[in-house]
């Protein structure tokens, strides 16, 4: 069929419309860690209609985009309402709120221009660690639309949260990796990876069509 309809596309627009054809693998369906059987004769199925209804527009997209479309996908319907690391939807999502968050309390625009001398300019390891692979974004972009592969970005975008949110918790214990310091100090060098940090995953979400909620 996939022949058939590319054929049709040529047809109909006199050969001005190339037509590409991107067949996707099934998706199994997980509930309570058990596959849910789907049966039209038993009248047992679930309608894409339903699963947006269940886990949300977001998580739906994301977890759909999240494999390649010549793999098979297990969704689990626990799994895509946790708010947790093993939710990759969340975990996007929370890394930029977190981000937002910092702005919040310190009554900055995330998006307007931070101010700074490029002499003061130093970076620890772990925010090297992740301007690195912020610099990794523009090739990974290139290659998505090259092969037509978005589950890319739904990667490269849990990958990078990962390292915020592990540089976070980092903080935690150890006041010299806060954003913000007790006295209410602002480090400006760090706030300029935040918001660069903060347009990459905006933009990648976007890319899906997926949300970025500045609070959760």
């Amino acid at each position: 069929y996939t022949k058939r309809i590319i054929s049709a596309a040529k047809a109909i627009s006199d050969n001005k419309v190339n037509l590409i054809c991107k067949i996707s693998q099934l998706v199994k369906l997980f509930k309570n860690g058990q596959p849910f059987k789907m049966s039209k004769r038993r009248g047992d199925y679930i309608t894409v209609e339903d699963l947006i209804k269940e886990v949300g527009k977001d998580s739906a997209r994301f977890m759909m985009l999240s494999r390649s479309n010549e793999v098979e996908l297990d969704f689990d319907f626990e799994k895509v309402t946790e708010k947790s690391k093993d939710n990759p939807v969340f975990y996007v999502q929370y890394a930029y709120a977190r981000i937002n968050s910092v702005f919040r309390f310190s009554n900055l625009n995330l998006n307007k221009k931070i101010r700074m001398s490029s002499k003061k300019f130093t970076l620890n390891q772990h925010e090297i660690g992740i301007l690195k692979k912020i610099l990794e974004w523009p090739r990974c972009l290139e290659i998505t639309l090259n092969k037509l592969e978005p589950h890319r970005i739904t990667f490269y975008l849990y990958e990078l949260v990962t390292l915020f949110h592990a540089y976070w918790n980092l903080g935690k214990d150890n006041k010299e990796f806060r954003f913000i310091s007790e006295s209410g100090q602002l480090n400006n060098e760090r706030l300029v990876l935040l918001q660069v940090l903060s347009i990459v995953i905006k933009n990648g979400m976007s890319i899906l069509g997926v949300s970025t909620p500045k609070s959760m």
